[in-house]
C-alpha cells in the first residue's frame, strides 16, 4: 500500500513540474538528406586526396626501384672492365612468365643485373598494369606470344625500358648473325653524321662507324644527361587511335635513371627530349632549320667522338 502511494506521489510531482520525458522523435527526411549530402561532399573532397597520396607513394617506390637498378648497372660495369651489359631488344627479352610458359631460359638486361639487385620487386613498377589493346597482337617476348593479362615485368623481366644504345650492342659485322632471340641483332647500321658547326655537312655515307662494342663508360660525353632506364610507357607516348591509349604508368610524367646514377621525375616531353637518348642519338641543341644537321635530330654532343646517328 505504501509503495503504491509513494509511486503515485512521485508520478504526480514529475507530471506537475514537467519532469516527464517527451517521446523521442526520429530524423526527418530533410535532416537525413542533409547528413548524406555532407558525407558525400567530404568523400568527394577526401577521395582524390587519398588517390594522390597513393600515387605519390607509388612514385616514390618506382623512383627507388630505378635508383637501385642504375646502381646495379654501375656495379656490373665495375666487374666487367667498365663495360655496359649486353643490349637486348625489347621484344627479344624473356621474362619469368615467358620462361615458365614456354620452357625457355630468362634472358634480358634485367637478368644480367639481377645478381646485383637480389630482388625481383626492384624491377617492377607498382603501376605496371600490363599490356593494353595498344600493343595487343603486335608484342612478343623472346619470339613468343605474351599470355593475356601478363604484366610487362612478367613478359620482359622488368617494367622499365633500357635505352638500347647505352648498352653493348652486338656489331652488325659479326658472322654468322645470331638467329635466336637471345641476342640483339638490330645494331646501328645507319651511317653516322658529322657534328654540327661546319659550313658544309659531311655526307652520311662517309661514316660507317658503329658504337663501340662493348660499350665503355668513357664513350658517353654527358653521363648526367644520358638516360639509361625509364618507365615503360609515358603520358606523351604515341597513341594509336584504332587501338586506344597505352597503359601509362604515371599520368603526370615519367621517372628516368641517368648514367651518372641519379634519378628524376620528368613531367613534359619537351624536357624529356633535352636528354641524350644513347651516346649517338642526342636531341636538337640550339639548332636552326638552316643548320645542316638540323634534320639529323642532334648535334653530336652526347659522345666523346662527336658522332651522331639520325
Amino acid at each position: 500500500m505504501f509503495g503504491i502511494k509513494f509511486f503515485d506521489i512521485g508520478f504526480t510531482m514529475k507530471k506537475h513540474f514537467g519532469l516527464t520525458r517527451p517521446p523521442r522523435q526520429a530524423f526527418t527526411l530533410i535532416e537525413l538528406l542533409v547528413v548524406i549530402a555532407i558525407i558525400a561532399l567530404l568523400a568527394a573532397i577526401l577521395f582524390p586526396v587519398f588517390a594522390q597520396a597513393r600515387e605519390k607513394a607509388r612514385l616514390a617506390t618506382c623512383q627507388n626501384n630505378l635508383k637501385q637498378c642504375i646502381l646495379g648497372i654501375q656495379q656490373y660495369t665495375q666487374d666487367y672492365d667498365e663495360a655496359m651489359p649486353l643490349s637486348v631488344s625489347g621484344n627479344a627479352q624473356v621474362g619469368p612468365l615467358i620462361a615458365g610458359t614456354y620452357g625457355i631460359k630468362e634472358f634480358s638486361v634485367a637478368a644480367f643485373i639481377y645478381p646485383y639487385l637480389k630482388s625481383q620487386q626492384v624491377l617492377q613498377c607498382p603501376n605496371d598494369a600490363g599490356f593494353s589493346a595498344y600493343t595487343a597482337g603486335t608484342t612478343t617476348a623472346g619470339g613468343k606470344d605474351i599470355p593475356a593479362g601478363a604484366k610487362v615485368w612478367q613478359a620482359y623481366g622488368t617494367s622499365y625500358k633500357f635505352t638500347k644504345e647505352n648498352l653493348s650492342m652486338l656489331p652488325s659485322t659479326w658472322a654468322p648473325a645470331p638467329a635466336n632471340p637471345t641476342k640483339y641483332t638490330q645494331t646501328a647500321t645507319t651511317a653516322l653524321l658529322a657534328p654540327a658547326g661546319g659550313a658544309t655537312a659531311i655526307p652520311a655515307a662517309s661514316f660507317t662507324m658503329e658504337p663501340p662494342f662493348p660499350m665503355p663508360l668513357s664513350f658517353p660525353a654527358r653521363p648526367s644527361e644520358q638516360r639509361v632506364m625509364r618507365c615503360f610507357v609515358g603520358p606523351w607516348e604515341t597513341v594509336n587511335p584504332t587501338k586506344g591509349d597505352p597503359n601509362v604508368f604515371h599520368k603526370g610524367g615519367m621517372i628516368m635513371a641517368f648514367l651518372d646514377g641519379h634519378v628524376k621525375f620528368v613531367n613534359s616531353k619537351a624536357r624529356y627530349d633535352t636528354y641524350c637518348d644513347g651516346p649517338t642519338v642526342s636531341p636538337r641543341r640550339n639548332l636552326l632549320p638552316s643548320d645542316p644537321n638540323y634534320l639529323a635530330g642532334g648535334d653530336g654532343s652526347c659522345n666523346s667522338q662527336g658522332l651522331e646517328r639520325p
